[in-house]
């Protein structure tokens, strides 16, 4: 069902429509969420947008860009049933998730908290050129669960945490080693940082806490070296994909989330449970 008739049929025209079969994106969307992703990947942040639906001619509109950080971002909550969703990047083998797309996170899922008022409201993650998520909240069918989804997020960081200590090919000893003599470094860093404001303001720096030094292009050192673990660590971004599709299958199943991804087509979403 094409995403814009199914939006029209529910916010224009109060259908009592459910969860259809598959998803259908315009080809403006489509273009939009494929350089969303390239973004994503360059800057190495999760960047997004709200979306809305005009009028019943279907006209979406998006917001100016939201800037994320690498693990997360705060879309914001926009106002009326028009504002029917939003989406953001998942950069993953620029943060050293080699081979995995991940769908959405239990905490994409918890901003769901702040729409359970609207009819309808969608949260799409693009995660690669032809690949996009839809999670759908369908008003009167989905139940939010804030307790499933805090569970979720604490057993999602265990499982990712337990893979990569057991599959990582750089020993822990060595990876203390190497993050004891980043932190010295940063340290040196913060204080030649320090010294220099002083320098330039004629006075004492003032008790703030200091920039985070970084390598090239403003990367975080520690940041850098977490990435590089990632990287060499087989299978990981592949496991971390897999952990989040079972866990958006759950929601679904359980909360009776309308849960989409695309297969092989990036305009075309179809339903996984």
């Amino acid at each position: 069902m094409r995403l814009t008739v199914y939006l029209s049929s529910i916010i224009y025209g109060n259908s009592i429509v459910g969860l259809p079969d598959s998803l259908e994106l315009t080809p403006l969307l489509t273009d939009m969420f494929g350089q969303l992703y390239l973004s994503g990947e360059s800057t190495k942040m999760e960047l997004g947008y709200n979306l809305a639906l005009q009028s019943q001619w279907s006209h979406v509109t998006h917001s100016e860009l939201i800037r994320g950080g690498p693990h997360g971002i705060t879309l914001g909550t926009g106002t009326g049933a028009a504002n029917f969703g939003n989406v953001h990047a998942h950069p993953g083998p620029s943060l050293g998730h080699i081979g995995g797309r991940a769908p959405h996170s239990p905490q994409d899922v918890m901003g769901f908290n702040n729409h359970q008022s609207k009819p309808v409201f969608i949260a799409f993650v693009t995660a690669g050129p032809s690949t996009n998520y839809a999670l759908v909240y369908r008003k009167g069918i989905t139940t939010f669960n804030m307790g499933l989804l805090q569970k979720m997020a604490k057993d999602t960081g265990d499982a990712l945490f337990d893979y990569f200590e057991k599959h990582c090919p750089v020993t822990k000893n060595q990876r203390d080693f190497t993050n004891m003599s980043l932190a010295r470094s940063m340290t040196t860093e913060q204080l030649r940082i320090k010294r220099v404001w002083e320098i330039s303001h004629g006075r004492m720096a003032p008790k703030v806490r200091a920039p985070k030094p970084s390598g090239r292009a403003g990367e975080n050192l520690g940041e850098k070296y977490a990435i590089e673990l990632k990287r060499v660590t087989p299978g990981f971004g592949l496991f971390a994909q897999n952990y989040a599709l079972g866990n958006m299958r759950t929601l679904a199943r359980q909360c009776r989330f309308g849960f989409y991804a695309s297969k092989g087509t990036a305009w075309r979403l179809s339903k996984e449970y």
